[in-house]
């Protein structure tokens, strides 16, 4: 697992797959305050460009694109599948 941080509001990892699984990516907000996320795929080794949502409680984020940044709503989670 390797701990991401994207700002101080905001709790995020990824847990990277093995043997041909994908790696999961969790961020989670912990203010009352939209934030704004961009990773840097391709440092954490993650080229496809693909992602799937597996579980959210912020309709918007349900088909996020990996290539652009996200935003978290106040308090949401999102988790999803990268590769």
């Amino acid at each position: 697992m390797q701990m991401l941080n994207p700002n101080e509001n905001v709790v995020s990892y990824l847990r990277k797959g093995s043997a041909g699984k994908p790696s999961v990516l969790v961020a989670l907000n912990f203010s009352g305050q939209p934030q704004t996320l961009k990773y840097d795929y391709a440092a954490l080794g993650l080229t496809k460009g693909a992602t799937t949502t597996l579980e959210t409680n912020d309709p918007s984020l349900n088909h996020a694109p990996l290539t652009k940044p996200i935003t978290l709503a106040p308090y949401a989670t999102w988790i999803a599948e990268v590769q």
